[in-house]
């Protein structure tokens, strides 16, 4: 009977995941499985041919904030056709008449003044922006950008008809212009602008209902009179040479698009003329607009290449959200569909895998039932893991070698569903029979006895061990005056303020809070249980502590009337830990010259004027996700070997490029001090300290280098500085 409520139960979740596959659920999952195998198999751009010039933060500083007058895109197009440029790309609407052009400017501000006004002195080819932006195209084939979109009797930004509109493809197989992604209305160049252009390509770029980018339209039917290209593909026509380009419909008419042809190129895509973008691990090559239009860029960027202009700039807003990177400018959208056709590494999704799934989900799904319901617990979660590691590895294999994607998704959701039905059902008839045995022998043991055998708690020894582990030491700086001025009660709620958050961000990261005292913390990473990469887990502990204490320090002031500041020291090494104490009384905590170093490096920070300062092995352990700087070579109190010492900054990335430039000037200027050519340190260190005068090992380490001007260190000296702080 259990057997086949099992059974049955099984069969019932299967039948449900066999409807929700051919009624096609949201593709949640789905998305996140093929995000999942493309980053396994993406690589670098194969294609050189394409290059992006980025209107962005740099050019906006140097040239103006956007948009900028047509005239001075007709230098860009200009600058790009003499660098030898092949194709240049808009992604960007050029919709309505420059403002900003002198004829424009006249009209303007005659009517707005109710008198005549007129601007003299330019020249009649130059008085109209928007024709010398136009005349700009005869010099290098130009793409222009078009917005595709759906819109109802009221409210239309764009226009259902096209008088220039040039079809630029043709037709093969059986076509049915409604299998393609189809808009109603299209927001259109300046007609001026279209004419000279050599091409006009929609710029959409069509996230899925995530916001995710995975696939791209290569052509968009509008109104149904007009078939649109994508800025990509229009601009790969005309780097190819081609007049027209071929839509391949299904020579029975059943299933849709099967791909596009330019030239002697097949791109495959969906049944809706979609290509599934094969996205790459690294970016465009790109030339910033200010350099281009300033003549400082080498032709070689962009000879031969196709150009697409478009903006990184944040502000701009052009950026989109794709498997590989949260944030993506929209322009290398187009650019990767144009370098994935280039390269020959299009991905396709087959049409018999809707089919083969279909009939994966039913067959294993069955298997599972039967198997999972007689098996043991370990046998049937080896079967199923090996079950489903086999498909993803198919899965992937096909996905690097053939291109092909086969997506698992549904097929693993729908066994993994399954598997985990029938072993509940299996666990609620085990925990039945359980109880059933817990009655029969409860009487016959203790409660105590019977509950330990359940639970079998794990107790800690005396003895210590050695074993290797990160130590961490915090401390609130000037603590002592904020004692000597604050009554015991607002004291106490202050620490508990204070020291709970920092508590609960310790635990999180998988620290051991060792003890307080006062301010002060001691935590461990590494015992009393072991884990991996304890050193990188004490990093993220401790940034997340200082963020944290960051956002709380204005409102704690508020409160009680002081600011809070702390210190952090971490080191990692091997240490002796276990219960200390007597027999009756001990607690868990560590040992050795490893917890030392950590204390004095949590003091030292007052001397640099730094929050965290970290040791070599630390340091070591976390340089691959982490950024630090080495800050000196110092002799700690009571200890007759040097350490170095780093400042840990935080996660790669995460610095300002004005920050990074001094960091990177007080390292140079640290190796000039190590090899004793003071004099070369000294200027460093002020251009340092010209960028951020608060910089305090940069402050430390000048002053130092102008006493030893007048008291130089000994001939044998190596470069150790000795302190006093415990």
């Amino acid at each position: 009977m259990k057997k086949s409520l099992s059974l049955l139960f099984g069969l019932l979740v299967l039948a449900i995941w066999v409807l929700l596959y051919i009624y096609r659920p949201p593709e949640t999952v789905s998305s996140l499985v093929y995000d999942l195998l493309l980053r396994f198999q993406a690589g670098g751009i194969e294609a050189r041919d394409v290059v992006v010039l980025d209107i962005d933060e740099r050019s906006l500083a140097e040239y103006g904030q956007w948009p900028w007058e047509r005239a001075r895109l007709a230098g860009l197009v200009d600058k790009l056709a003499q660098g030898g440029a092949k194709v240049v790309a808009f992604d960007i609407l050029f919709i309505e008449e420059d403002r900003v052009s002198a004829d424009k400017l006249q009209q303007e501000w005659s009517r707005r003044y109710g008198v005549p006004v007129r601007i003299e002195g330019l020249p009649e080819s130059v008085r109209d922006s928007d024709s010398l932006f136009a005349d700009s195209f005869g010099r290098v084939p130009t793409v222009l950008g078009c917005f595709l979109e759906r819109g109802g009797s009221e409210g239309r930004s764009g226009t259902s008809s096209d008088p220039g509109y040039t079809g630029r493809f043709y037709e093969l197989g059986a076509p049915r212009r409604s299998w393609l992604v189809a808009n109603d209305f299209a927001r259109l160049p300046l007609a001026e602008l279209a004419e000279e252009a050599a091409g006009v390509g929609f710029i959409n770029a069509v996230p899925g209902r995530d916001n995710v980018v995975r696939r791209m339209p290569l052509a968009i039917s509008c109104a149904g009179e007009r078939i649109y290209p994508s800025l990509g593909l229009e601009a790969l026509r005309l780097f190819l040479g081609a007049d027209k380009i071929g839509i391949v419909y299904d020579d029975k008419g059943v299933d849709g698009v099967t791909g596009m042809r330019v030239q002697d190129r097949f791109i495959p895509t969906d049944a809706h003329g979609r290509l599934l973008l094969n996205f790459r691990t690294n970016r465009f090559a790109s030339v910033s607009a200010a350099d281009v239009l300033a003549g400082r860029a080498a032709s070689e960027v962009v000879d031969g290449k196709i150009v697409f202009v478009g903006t990184s700039a944040a502000a701009l807003q052009d950026l989109v959200a794709t498997p590989l990177q949260s944030e993506y400018p929209g322009v290398e959208v187009h650019c990767t569909l144009c370098e994935n056709a280039l390269a020959g590494d299009m991905l396709s999704e087959p049409r018999w895998v809707y089919h083969a799934g279909l009939v994966g989900l039913v067959a294993g799904g069955l298997l599972l039932v039967f198997l999972v319901a007689h098996a043991r617990a370990l046998a049937s979660l080896l079967l199923f893991a090996l079950a489903a590691g086999s498909v993803l590895a198919a899965s992937l294999w096909m996905l690097v070698d053939a291109r092909l994607l086969v997506n698992p998704a549904l097929v693993l959701s729908g066994w993994t569903c399954v598997y985990l039905g029938v072993v509940i059902v299996k666990y609620w008839e085990e925990q039945q029979a359980r109880r059933r045995v817990r009655a029969m022998f409860g009487t016959m043991v203790s409660s105590s006895v019977l509950e330990y055998l359940e639970t079998t708690p794990e107790s800690f020894s005396l003895r210590g061990e050695r074993v290797p582990a990160t130590v961490m030491f915090s401390d609130l700086a000037d603590f002592t005056a904020i004692c000597e001025n604050m009554p015991p009660d607002r004291l106490s709620a202050l620490l508990n303020r204070y020291l709970s958050p920092m508590t609960e961000i310790i635990m999180r990261h998988e620290g051991y809070v060792d003890k307080f005292e006062g301010d002060a913390i001691m935590a461990e990473w590494g015992v009393p249980f072991q884990i991996d990469k304890h050193a990188h887990q004490a990093c993220a502990a401790v940034l997340e502590q200082r963020r944290h204490l960051d956002g709380l320090r204005d409102e704690l002031c508020a409160e009680f009337g002081f600011e809070l500041h702390a210190r952090f020291g971490v080191n990692t090494g091997e240490l002796t830990a276990g219960n200390m104490g007597s027999d009756e009384r001990f607690q868990y905590t560590v040992m050795g010259d490893v917890v030392n170093q950590a204390a004095r490096m949590e003091s030292i920070n007052k001397m640099y004027g730094t929050e965290i300062i970290v040791g070599a092995a630390t340091s070591k352990a976390v340089a691959d996700e982490y950024l630090l700087r080495r800050v000196d070579r110092v002799r700690l109190l009571g200890k007759s070997q040097a350490v170095e010492i780093y400042e840990l900054l935080g996660r790669k990335g995460e610095l300002s490029p004005e920050r990074m430039r001094v960091v990177n000037l007080y390292t140079q200027a640290l190796e000039f001090y190590f090899e004793g050519d003071f004099e070369s340190a000294i200027p460093r260190l002020q251009d340092a300290l010209d960028l951020d005068s608060s910089d305090g090992p940069a402050r430390v380490l000048i002053r130092r280098l102008r006493r030893f001007k007048g008291d130089p260190p000994p001939a044998d000296w190596d470069g150790v500085y000795s302190w006093d702080l415990k």
